[in-house]
């Protein structure tokens, strides 16, 4: 008797695996490491003497767009040829709740903040990040199908804070319905007014609002962006031939279509004075447009505009733009506008100022 129990029961522990291994759906494996993602989606030390210390930090920028100061992010340098998003759909509506699904990440050759977004049909019966990889679609033989759009979500790491230029903190959430410290909270002004936690419906254009993604069953975060018109603007994809100058059956990927870039202008030496060499002046960049302009796109073509005598100003006017020279693809997203300060005027009687 004893033998054949053992028996039963290693069976029934066989087939246990073995449905287990059969199941269509994910398991859930954790959060995505960012320890081995390059600063710009890790985020820097928040001590630089210690580059690995766990507390991260993403110092935005300043620049210049149209008479105002563009605080932005320098995500580093982009990829124009687009890796896929997976987002799942029924009857061609996308999933209530359900996250896109991704299959690189930044530390990878072929990653871009970019996505060239494929369509999974998946049945009514579906259940909301029941699947978490590119695998589990392919091992349930759900159909895809290719789209022309492209979709803007860079990975970055959630637990990073974000400080605007001037040293302001952003409020971070993470779009999961994970409450998060309310900055304002007190108890002892005013009785505690203030709730003590936030959650996700609170958050405003004035916050960073994270989109949860899954990456082989773990889950990462993306920024689709801060304003609601950078969240809810399209790009479009195009097919491009690995070899430009293949004729037929061609191996092709998807690039962003050139629509889909902006511009940032920033002022070099010239050439000819340093030999060759592109040495910057170090003053803020001109991005091309608002970011709630049809044309503002967080990807920009950087030009550098050549200039004998370098001064820092805050439009494009008087620029020669059909002049600049492209140099590199750059990740750039706005955060918001900040008007020039006024300068302070001079105390009355100070003979300095008066000259």
């Amino acid at each position: 008797m004893t033998f054949r129990c053992f028996a039963l029961c290693a069976t029934s522990v066989a087939l246990l695996a073995a449905c287990e291994e059969d199941r269509l759906d994910d398991a859930y494996y954790g959060r995505m490491v960012y320890d081995v993602f390059p600063d710009t989606a890790r985020g820097a030390s928040q001590d630089p003497s210690d580059p690995e210390l766990g507390y991260r930090m993403f110092e935005l920028k300043a620049g210049y767009v149209n008479g105002q100061i563009a605080e932005y992010a320098d995500l580093g340098a982009f990829n124009p040829i687009l890796p896929n998003v997976y987002v799942l759909v029924h009857g061609g509506k996308p999933v209530a709740g359900q996250h896109p699904i991704v299959d690189t990440a930044p530390d990878k050759g072929d990653y871009s903040s970019f996505w060239h977004v494929v369509e999974v049909e998946v049945p009514g019966s579906y259940e909301a990040n029941s699947i978490k990889s590119l695998a589990g679609i392919r091992r349930n033989d759900y159909s895809e199908k290719d789209t022309a759009r492209a979709m803007y979500c860079p990975i970055v790491n959630p637990d990073a804070a974000f400080y605007g230029f001037d040293g302001t903190p952003y409020n971070v959430f993470f779009g999961t319905g994970e409450e998060i410290p309310n900055p304002y909270f007190d108890p002892n002004v005013d009785g505690g007014t203030e709730t003590p936690t936030l959650v996700d419906e609170k958050a405003t254009e004035a916050d960073i609002r994270l989109q949860p993604v899954w990456h082989k069953r773990l889950m990462g975060f993306c920024l689709p962006g801060v304003l609601d018109g950078q969240r809810t603007h399209e790009y479009k994809a195009v097919q491009a031939n690995d070899d430009p100058e293949c004729q037929s059956d061609c191996a092709q990927h998807w690039e962003l279509d050139e629509s889909g870039f902006g511009a940032r202008y920033d002022q070099y030496q010239p050439l000819e004075a340093t030999g060759g060499e592109y040495l910057s002046w170090e003053l803020p960049g001109i991005f091309g447009a608002e970011p709630d302009a049809d044309a503002y796109s967080p990807a920009v073509v950087n030009y550098a505009l050549y200039t004998d005598m370098p001064s820092e100003v805050a439009t494009l006017d008087g620029f020669d733009l059909a002049a600049a020279e492209p140099l590199q693809y750059l990740d750039n997203p706005i955060f918001r506008l900040v008007p020039i300060p006024e300068p302070e005027p001079a105390p009355e009687g100070d003979a300095a100022a008066m000259q």
